[in-house]
């Protein structure tokens, strides 16, 4: 016998029914209509039936319990563990010690340190202060965190080059673009050594030391590999690092390297050449000769081509233009490449709206009297008689930039690239500032607390490995029709909790409501969820 809630005409109506078997088939007898059961909800009537049928059962009514919260925890890291599992990092772990005498839990102080730079970015202390927030891991000691940063320094390349091999077994696809740029971090310091220096910060930090990263990804914005320089180094100098790991270490067969016009020199083009690489560089459009530059701002011979958000879009080739590049005995020779010249109207907006803002301050810095000779940023919109006279707006320099608006212009050294090709895989650099913007803020590679160059580095491998499973999870989400920012991914497995509770003494954990995207990447990870209520020693990831 129970108690029966069905619908009729729109509302819900209480039965009493009795089940019972005939034929094989189970069957409901319906004894009594209690009527509609909103007259029932929250009525002391319905509660007092309840005590009578259980007085009528000889059962007492039930005692009040005392139940309350002792802790909670997170559990989202069962997400990254599965890719941990995936990529195989405690066999290349395992293997970076087999030879060393490692009386600590090496692996679990790597993934949790990881997990923490996933979830909750925080110094090496703060991890080990607040390290009881995660379910079902284990506490590490703070001087084993620290210790493990020396073992991934001393690793760095075996795991670059261990998980390059299992890439395409694990993302199925291979890796024939790469894409290279470089950015800055700095320190709270002005302490300058063999790997912290002064130099030109993208932070614009000049006032304190810094390292220069250079990060090379894949087409879908996955870490490939990288390499820290001192913070005084050239930018366009580090790319000959690049090559040389490229074609050492990693087992790629046609290379085509994406960047900007930063490493846009002569010499760089010669080392990529040499290297039997091609690349895709953008080109500074002021500094190109006249007579090309007059060429590209035709508009003749532009076709249009269609992109998502960029308005109108038209494009044309330059074919084999002879490009100059010096060999190692400083002899000219030619090579050909082609110039991909394109105008967007969306860039054109942005250019126009950009010089604009600048023409107003140049102008309102000048009614203040706030003038000088300094060419650089709105300044260069003040016309001056000699080296220092102002004497109002250069008109003439306003109407020469406009011309510009809009076009940019891409070299290419491979000739047989379509040109729709090459403006899409130019367009897919902004994965890399993209993934530079991830370290930044998501992972929070900054503010780094290490003072030696071993640790330095080791807190840096640690961010790739960090950084390598968020772009897969994030990848694995796209290839589903799932698009999450590295933010919302990291809410959503935060949102992953379960509270202690102790019930009538004993313990328990109650699963908490979590976010729906967080169901959607259980589901995608295929990750079954934990029981909403069970005792502790039957919890189970």
């Amino acid at each position: 016998m129970f108690l029966k809630k069905v619908k009729a005409k729109g509302h819900y109506y209480l039965q009493i029914a009795h089940s019972y078997r005939e034929g094989g088939k189970i069957k409901h007898k319906i004894l009594a209509s209690l009527g509609r059961f909103d007259f029932f909800k929250d009525h002391p009537q319905l509660i007092r039936m309840g005590k009578r049928f259980l007085e009528l059962a000889e059962r007492p009514p039930a005692k009040p319990f005392h139940i309350q919260e002792l802790d909670r925890f997170v559990y989202g890291h069962i997400v990254y563990r599965k890719l941990w599992d995936k990529w195989g990092f405690g066999s290349l772990l395992k293997g970076l010690i087999k030879m060393k005498k490692v009386h600590f839990e090496f692996l679990a102080s790597v993934f949790l340190l990881t997990i923490d730079r996933l979830l909750s970015p925080q110094s090496k202390l703060k991890s080990f202060e607040n390290q009881g927030r995660y379910v079902d891991l284990k506490k590490m000691k703070l001087h084993n965190m620290y210790r493990c940063l020396d073992l991934l320094c001393e690793g760095k390349d075996r795991i670059e080059n261990a998980l390059f091999e299992r890439r395409q077994d694990l993302l199925n696809y291979k890796v024939d673009i790469v894409f290279y740029d470089v950015t800055t971090f700095h320190f709270e310091s002005v302490v300058a050594d063999d790997l912290r220096d002064f130099g030109f910060s993208k932070n614009a930090r000049f006032n304190e030391v810094q390292v220069v990263l250079g990060l090379l990804v894949d087409s879908y914005g996955i870490p490939v590999g990288f390499d820290l320089f001192p913070g005084n180094t050239y930018e366009g100098e580090t790319i000959v690092k690049a090559i040389e790991k490229l074609k050492a270490r990693f087992e790629i067969g046609e290379v085509i390297i994406v960047t900007d016009k930063a490493m846009s020199n002569k010499q760089n083009f010669r080392r990529i050449r040499d290297a039997k690489y091609h690349y895709i560089i953008s080109m500074r459009l002021r500094s190109l000769p006249q007579t090309l530059q007059n060429k590209i701002l035709k508009e003749e011979g532009y076709r249009s081509l269609k992109y998502d958000g960029e308005g109108k879009f038209r494009y044309k080739i330059i074919k084999d233009y002879p490009q100059k590049m010096l060999n190692e005995k400083k002899e000219t020779s030619k090579e050909k490449v082609n110039l991909i010249c394109f105008w967007s109207e969306k860039m054109a907006k942005k250019n126009r709206a950009d010089r604009e803002r600048a023409i107003e301050k140049a102008k309102a810095k000048l009614e203040k009297g706030q003038g000088n000779n300094d060419k650089r940023g709105y300044r260069r919109y003040w016309k001056t008689d000699g080296k220092k006279k102002i004497v109002g707006m250069d008109n003439e320099r306003i109407e020469q930039d406009a011309r510009y608006d809009g076009y940019y212009v891409i070299e290419s050294s491979n000739t047989e690239l379509s040109a729709s090709r090459v403006i899409t895989e130019y367009k897919r650099l902004w994965r890399i500032e993209n993934t530079f913007r991830v370290m930044k803020s998501s992972l929070w590679t900054r503010p780094i607390f290490h003072w030696t160059p071993r640790r330095i580095k080791g807190h840096f491998v640690l961010c790739f490995i960090a950084l390598l499973l968020e772009r897969t999870l994030e990848q694995k989400l796209r290839q589903k029709g799932i698009m999450l920012s590295p933010e919302k991914i990291k809410s959503a497995l935060n949102s992953l909790q379960v509270s202690l509770i102790e019930m009538d003494g004993e313990k328990y954990y109650l699963k908490g409501k979590i976010e729906k995207s967080a169901s959607s990447i259980l589901r995608m990870m295929k990750i079954k969820q934990p029981p909403h209520f069970v005792p502790i020693e039957k919890f189970q990831l």
